[in-house]
């Protein structure tokens, strides 16, 4: 009887453990077109269920090919208050808004559980009754708009922590903030200092000014390569609408501001819009962002290079008086590759962003405010 009872309880506890809800963590972002006051619940709801979608489809991506692409194709019906309210999804620690007013968007921070079993269920009872599709229907619709990607490709080199000693007398002076340097090179890449932070020390009338300096590459054969794996994976899907804006003139603009640091003039962005428009009428949509190497390490177990890249962009529309606006942002996406040389290790890294980058742009096109 107590063997049957130690039976029946393992069996119980190994059945609770695979059923029990799964942490989840995701940030989204949102448009805040708002100038004065904080945003609005509508902007902060906009941004939180982005967060939300987020942090389900990371998860998702660890799992189930199927179950992924299901919850994906539920498009603009997903809504996190109904998955709440039917428990799919169960928040954690209250969501966290952070509000940029240079870049006039509301980020939001996503912590919770997700029950998978209950997703599955919900996912199938949509499938039945026509309001989701199953693995290997017909894709969800695709945007009709073309769009003009401009990726910048940079190599954190290095970061020099150093003290730029400047003594005064009297009164301390405020400090300019120091000027980018830039040097082309035959091979396409830019190497750019930035300053980081700087502060400022006090001592018997003196100022001892501080500037950590972060050292960029910028790479241009890396954002061919980007731009080739995200052409050819969109016409792999059926969307031919994508417009290279390494093509375009502005893009040697946006490389030398990204090779300073995230920080982009308001020139760029003008010299960006008018270039677009004068290109295409049909281009209504524009992404900008960045694709970022680490510094390159070795892998304990191949011995082989190991190079993190990263990928962040935002999604830019044109106004009723054609300036540019931020419509939505691409998921902060990371790949590590590994190969025996740093350039290949690069490019393995790029080609394992690529189909999950061409996905989220497709994705974000589609559901755009």
């Amino acid at each position: 009887m107590k063997k049957l009872f130690l039976l029946f309880s393992l069996l119980f506890a190994f059945h609770a453990s695979a059923a029990a809800p799964i942490p989840i963590k995701g940030q989204g972002t949102a448009a805040n077109p708002a100038i004065i006051g904080g945003a609005s619940r509508d902007v902060k709801w906009m941004a939180r269920q982005d967060a939300a979608r987020n942090a389900i489809e990371s998860e998702l991506s660890k799992g189930s090919e199927a179950l992924r692409q299901q919850f994906r194709q539920l498009g603009d019906k997903f809504n996190i208050e109904d998955f709440e309210k039917k428990r799919i999804v169960k928040e954690r620690l209250k969501t966290v808004f952070e509000e940029d007013k240079r870049e006039k968007t509301v980020t939001a921070f996503f912590s919770g559980t997700l029950d998978v079993s209950a997703l599955r269920d919900e996912m199938n009872a949509l499938a039945a009754s026509g309001g989701a599709t199953t693995e290997g229907a017909a894709p969800m619709a695709l945007s009709k708009d073309k769009v003009a990607l401009f990726f910048t490709a940079r190599v954190n080199a290095a970061a020099e922590i150093f003290d730029d000693a400047v003594t005064r007398t009297g009164k301390a002076q405020s400090n300019k903030e120091a000027e980018a340097s830039q040097k082309a090179t035959d091979d396409g890449v830019a190497t750019s200092e930035t300053t980081l932070r700087q502060s400022k020390v006090t001592k018997s009338g003196s100022t001892i000014v501080r500037r950590d300096k972060q050292i960029y590459e910028l790479d241009g054969t890396m954002r061919e390569h980007l731009a080739a794996g995200l052409l050819d994976r969109a016409s792999s899907k059926g969307f031919n609408r994508i417009v290279d804006g390494a093509t375009m003139e502005s893009s040697t603009d946006l490389d030398a501001a990204f090779g300073g640091g995230n920080a982009i003039p308001p020139k760029i962005y003008k010299k960006i819009a008018t270039e677009v428009r004068e290109r295409s009428a049909k281009i209504k949509n524009i992404i900008i962002g960045t694709l970022d190497f680490s510094a390159p390490g070795k892998d304990a177990v191949t011995g082989q290079v190991k190079i993190l890249a990263s990928l962040s962009g935002k999604v830019y529309a044109f106004d009723e008086d054609g300036e540019l606006e931020i419509v939505a942002a691409l998921k902060p996406l990371s790949k590590s590759g590994m190969a025996a040389s740093e350039e290949d290790a690069r490019k393995s890294g790029v080609d394992l962003l690529s189909e999950e980058a061409i996905d989220e742009i497709i994705t974000k096109l589609n559901n755009k405010k």
